[in-house]
């Protein structure tokens, strides 16, 4: 961190600068927090900067800044992750692979009794991120459809009112642009919480998770695919139906029918 902050006080857009692995000394929220900080600030100074990381969010983050490639070394790994070839070829995006770090453990030989323990950890792991997701996406789904309900009462309010002409026009225009940014906020928030949280939860509930390998382990969501895929269908559907435009007035101000 020390180097870190002389290099933040020093650095030109003429300056090299070559970070390994920072924030290994942290938790993993914190250490994500503190890359991502370190990693914008590095990219505003517009010096040419090798960053090589173990978040694999932040990859995935910096990957849309201008000016930003994400690259990683290649590799090949058997489907029953018992065979990784290393390729020593650089290929676009960050890693895809889940598994990578276990099919690593293995061409090091650890006693198969390590890496079950490790394999039944990260699958645990893994259900608690696609619970917290499933969670996620319901509680979004439902912040949508009732800013879409908010809406549809604010449209049938100002129908059925006093407001024309362009008073109405501006008022629908400022309607409109308040509907789209409270959407995407709600986007952003999903994101979020589906995101560096996991991370923080998993080293939580990590010291418990092989104890018990049941089903039990892990909260039941029945059916929460299914209602939450036609909750947001329904959502889309009524949201192609009442967003509007100030083109979508008439002269006289009157709104269209439901």
């Amino acid at each position: 961190m020390r180097e870190m902050a002389f290099i933040l006080r020093s650095i030109e857009p003429r300056s090299m600068v070559i970070v390994d692995e920072l924030g290994r000394g942290t938790s993993t929220t914190d250490g994500l927090a503190i890359a991502i900080a370190i990693a914008e600030a590095l990219v505003e100074s517009h010096a040419l900067i090798w960053f090589v990381t173990h978040f694999h969010d932040l990859a995935v983050i910096m990957a849309e800044r201008s000016g930003v490639v994400s690259l990683h070394l290649a590799a090949e790994i058997s489907p029953n992750m018992s065979k990784m070839t290393m390729l020593y070829k650089i290929a676009e995006g960050p890693e895809t692979n889940r598994f990578y770090g276990l099919a690593l453990a293995k061409l090091v030989d650890l006693p198969p009794g390590v890496l079950e323990y490790a394999q039944t950890v990260s699958e645990k792991m893994n259900q608690i991120a696609q619970r917290r997701h499933s969670k996620s996406r319901a509680l979004a789904v439902s912040r949508k459809r009732n800013l879409i309900l908010s809406l549809r009462e604010q449209l049938l309010q100002a129908r059925d009112g006093k407001m024309e002409g362009e008073t109405l026009r501006k008022w629908l225009k400022r309607l409109q642009d308040e509907f789209a940014l409270r959407m995407a906020a709600i986007d952003g928030d999903e994101s979020v919480s589906c995101g560096s949280e996991d991370g923080e939860e998993q080293e939580r509930s990590c010291s418990g998770l092989v104890e018990a390998t049941g089903p039990d382990t892990v909260d039941d969501l029945p059916d929460r695919e299914d209602s939450s895929a036609s909750l947001l269908i329904s959502s889309v559907e009524e949201r192609s139906v009442i967003e509007i435009s100030s083109d979508d007035v008439s002269e006289n101000g009157s709104l269209l029918n439901e």
